[in-house]
């Protein structure tokens, strides 16, 4: 079983942005790592769903 880059990408950009609220950062900055790791994750499924329709899975 091979690991897609994708799911590296997404798990770490997942973890990042959970692992930011055990850390003593202002509320905004954690906040800000939250929204930025969620548009991340949502493009990384929509190119994934846009691939399929094209027939590479």
């Amino acid at each position: 079983m091979t690991i897609d880059t994708n799911d590296v990408q997404v798990f770490g950009a997942g973890s990042a942005g959970i692992g930011s609220w055990y850390l003593p950062l202002s509320q905004w900055l954690q906040i800000s790592i939250s929204v930025a790791t969620l548009i991340f994750i949502l493009i990384k499924i929509w190119q994934l769903l846009a691939n399929k329709n094209k027939g590479l899975f």
